[in-house]
């Protein structure tokens, strides 16, 4: 029973279906070629081999004789399993019967094949002859049967090979099993170690990341030794090695690393260390400034030597020979090929002025010195020639190209020299400003070249240089006593004040704008290409623009000052302690003359140009025009004359506070003037009065928009007078200490502040005065009224006064005659009171402000004598009478300009 073979195929198709469904191509069947010839050619085993020298074995024989019928062989030399194509019958051994040989047992060899035996002697009896026929007849019966013992070992040869066969496959399956188990093992192994490598890798990573960390943290200690190798090398010039300024930023980077981590080891020490290669460099700096400096000065100070040279060749020895050295000089002097690359520029002496600058709170000493001595240089090279310049300007000989042109402008009428013209201060003024401006902004900018701090210290420099010229002009400012002068002073400085206000906004918008541009930059380069790192923070540092105002401040205050002090000067000698002559007191004669005949109001007219003043300068005070000033009082006319010139030439403070003094002084004058006037021959008590309203609403309309309010602090020693008195009254404690103490403690004096206002006080004086008017006008026009009224009164107040129709001063008639006489005078009185009122205040609104007032005062005193004849009179008597309300209507047409009215009867409310 044959065993079922391990490989057969559990496939549901044919190998024909597989041909269709799947053909080969022509590379595919010759390769399937190829492994079948190799493979019929694979020896057999050596432990399978049988021994067949032949390399064949007779065939199975075949059923029932089957002669003449191919026997099948099984080819060892093949592959198991495989049948070898079956040999021919001749290619058997024949029959030994067939071919007289000698067949013995030992002919049937382990290869199945007979062997031809013959007989060794020749047979000679007949024994010999049985027994060579027995063994004959047993080589034929072997014969026979050799076949199918031959087959049966070929079959138990192949049940072998098979069985080996069968084992090998066990073995071979057991083999694959064993490997699918350790491919399993392997892949499990091959996760875990990829876990384990994702492990390292991020060990790794973690690793190079710390290692990073360390190399970065110890490459700012490493510094130091570089950084204190540059420094050991010989020489000032070191500062100009290409890796200094990079030095400097690593060592500045080291230090504040090392303020951000002072727990790292050693970090006091190496912070001291870097501290000290800063301050080396810093100081080495400093060093090279100061020799390049002062060679420089000495070089142009040999150069220049007392010559007079032509100010194209001074300007270039002062300034552009500063400038060049100032700018970045290149690293080699050897001009570069194309084949090597151009070094950078050398550090100029600007970028190593801002890396000191940069750290200007901690060597702020060391940069003072560069201030210094850049200082002390330029005052050397240009104080020497300014101050000749002014000395030339001092004597009137101006140089034609000396200073800029306004300069020379302002002193081409000069000619006369510098003593006695009153335009001589002014002329050297203008002059001298303009030339010394024109220095100053030249050396404003040589230093802005080299430093963008020190404005404080540059403007103190200046003002050193402004010396020459203040020296010069201050004794002349305090020697000037016409405020015509100091005015025009003052316009001057002030003009050139304002220059720096025309240029300053064009030049502040670029200095933003080039700000803004280089805030987010590393560092940024000049107009030379140089490069400025500021302590590797790039931030831009430079000068504002120049203010020559800043300069002229002191001069210009010099010239304030003095035109106050003159001024206070004019008004206490012209107004306060003014004496009048008769033609200033001639009132209403002046204001005749100068209104054609009638008096002029007190509408003022202004002074256009004053107005446009007024409106740039943003004061309150104006001028009005000359022709309105003709009929004023001097005094009137000198405050108002002073208060112009002083409101465009001092700040509003000083001006309001002046103001407020001058007014004061002004009102008393013409207080004090208007006593003159009313006690003048001709004139009354009402022409004071009046010339006094006048010029009162004047100056109050003048001063209209000025502030003239003032706080006044005055010492209070009441506390100390209460104290020594409390002290005195009990002399027993005197020497106590306790009472000394008190006596300390309460005898310190109060200062008390009090608040005047210019303006009130004139309006007080103001309203006082139209209401004496008034009272003093309606006292003369009705003034035998009211001594009737007085009499009466006294008489009526007596214990004896019962009967005052009969007294002799107030009979009836009396009364009549009284009443007869006011009424008739009263009109005429009220239209000269209204003619003088229009002639001191004109027709306007003034004269209508009075006259009511003064109305109603008469009428009310002529009410009082009415209801007097009423109660004390018979009805005779006091139906005669007017009554009050025609009185006032009288009045008030007189007051109107209207034609008088004729007495009537009597009207009885």
């Amino acid at each position: 029973m044959s065993r079922p073979s391990p490989f057969a195929s559990s496939s549901r198709f044919s190998l024909e279906d597989w041909d269709t469904l799947s053909p080969l191509s022509n590379s595919e069947s010759l390769s399937i070629s190829r492994i079948q010839q190799r493979a019929d050619e694979r020896p057999l085993p050596s432990r399978l081999a049988i021994l067949n020298p032949g390399g064949s074995r007779p065939s199975t024989p075949a059923a029932a004789g089957g002669s003449g019928r191919k026997a099948s062989v099984v080819n060892l030399s093949a592959s198991p399993g495989i049948s070898s194509p079956a040999r021919p019958a001749s290619a058997v051994g024949r029959h030994p019967l067939h071919t007289n040989t000698r067949v013995t047992s030992q002919a049937l060899g382990a290869g199945g094949g007979v062997q031809e035996q013959w007989p060794l002697s020749p047979i000679l009896t007949p024994h010999q002859f049985h027994e060579h026929h027995s063994l004959i007849l047993t080589q034929l019966e072997l014969s026979q049967e050799a076949h199918y013992h031959h087959h049966l070992e070929s079959l138990a040869q192949w049940i072998a090979v098979c069985e080996d066969v069968l084992d090998l496959l066990e073995q071979g399956t057991a083999f694959v099993r064993e490997c699918e188990a350790n491919e399993g093992l392997v892949e499990e192994n091959e996760r875990g170690l990829e876990g384990v490598r994702g492990g390292l890798v991020e060990e790794q990573k973690s690793l190079l990341h710390l290692s990073s960390s360390l190399t970065t943290l110890l490459s700012q200690f490493s510094t130091l030794e570089s950084a204190t190798r540059m420094l050991n090398l010989p020489g000032e010039e070191l500062v100009l090695n290409e890796g200094f300024l990079d030095m400097l930023d690593k060592v500045e980077a080291s230090l504040r690393f090392l303020e951000r981590n002072p727990d790292f080891k050693d970090a006091p020490v190496y912070t001291i260390r870097f501290q000290q290669c800063l301050t080396r460099s810093m100081t080495l700096i400093k060093m090279y400034f100061v020799s390049t400096v002062k060679s420089l000065m000495v070089e142009v100070s040999d150069k220049m030597g007392g010559k007079e040279l032509s100010p194209p060749v001074l300007h270039t020895l002062l300034y552009t020979k500063f400038s060049t050295v100032l700018s970045p000089t290149p690293s080699s002097s050897v001009p570069t090929t194309t084949t090597t690359t151009a070094s950078p520029p050398r550090p100029s002496l600007r970028t190593l002025i801002l890396e000191l600058e940069s750290r200007k709170t901690t060597y702020g000493s060391l940069l003072e010195e560069c201030y210094a001595v850049w200082f002390a240089c330029r005052a050397q090279l240009v104080g020497g020639e300014l101050r000749r310049e002014v000395g030339r300007m001092h004597l009137g000989a101006l140089p034609s190209g000396g200073g800029s042109g306004g300069g020379g402008g302002g002193t081409g009428g000069g000619g006369g020299g510098g003593g006695g013209g009153e335009g001589d201060l002014v002329r050297l003024a203008r002059a001298g400003c303009n030339h010394l401006r024109s220095v100053c902004l030249a050396e404003w900018e040589l230093f802005a070249q080299c430093f963008g701090t020190g404005e404080v210290e540059v403007y103190k420099f200046l003002e050193t240089l402004c010396d020459h010229l203040y020296d010069s002009l201050r004794p002349r400012i305090l020697h000037e006593s016409k405020l015509e002068v100091l005015c025009e002073l003052c316009t001057v400085l002030t003009a050139m004040m304002a220059l720096d206000s025309a240029g300053g906004l064009a030049d502040d918008s670029d200095t933003d704008s080039r700000d803004d541009d280089n805030d987010d930059e590393e560092g940024y380069s000049d107009d030379d290409g140089d490069r400025y790192r500021v302590g590797g923070r790039g931030k831009r540092l430079t000068l504002p623009p120049f203010r020559f105002s800043t300069l002229l401040e002191t001069v210009l205050q010099d010239a304030q000052t003095r035109l106050v002090f003159r001024s206070q000067a004019v008004i206490e000698a012209e107004v306060d302690r003014f004496v009048p002559s008769k033609a200033d007191l001639d009132y209403p004669g002046i204001l005749v003359r100068e209104g054609g005949g009638a008096g002029r109001g007190v509408g003022i007219e202004w002074d256009d140009d004053a107005d446009d003043g007024d409106a740039e300068t943003g004061k309150g005070f104006r001028v009005p025009r000359e022709s309105e000033m003709r009929d004023w009082y001097p005094t009137l006319r000198k405050t108002v004359w002073v208060l112009s010139k002083l409101d465009s030439y001092v700040n509003n403070t000083i001006f309001e506070d002046f103001a407020s003094e001058a007014i004061s002084l002004c009102r008393r004058s013409l207080s004090s003037a208007s006593l003159l006037v009313g006690a003048k021959e001709g004139n009354s008590k009402i022409d004071g009065q009046l010339f006094l309203v006048r010029h009162l609403l004047v100056l109050k309309e003048m001063v209209r928009s000025v502030d003239l309010e003032r706080v006044e602090r005055a010492a209070d020693f009441s506390s100390v007078t209460d104290a020594l008195f409390n002290l005195l009254k009990n002399t027993s404690v005197i020497f106590n200490p306790n009472a000394l103490f008190e006596l300390a403690s309460k005898g310190i004096p109060s200062f008390a502040e009090t608040m005047t206002d210019a303006k009130l006080d004139l309006d007080a004086t103001l309203k006082a005065t139209c209401e004496a008017f008034i009272t003093d006008t309606s006292l003369s026009i009705a003034l035998p009224l009211r001594t009737f009224l007085d009499r009466c009164t006294a008489f009526l107040s007596s214990p004896s006064g019962k009967d005052l129709p009969g007294q002799t001063w107030a009979t009836a008639d009396e009364v009549l005659k009284l009443h007869t006489t006011f009424t008739g005078e009263v009109e005429d009185k009220v239209r000269e009171t209204r003619d003088k009122l229009e002639c001191y205040l004109g027709k306007e609104g003034t004269v209508g402000v009075l006259l009511p007032p003064l109305l109603d005062e008469i009428v009310d005193t002529y009410s009082t004598f009415y209801n007097l004849t009423r109660s004390e009179y018979g009805f005779d008597t006091s139906s005669s009478l007017l009554a009050p309300a025609v009185v006032k209507e009288r009045l008030e047409a007189a007051a109107k300009g209207g034609a008088k009215i004729e007495p009537a009867h009597a009207q009885i409310p």
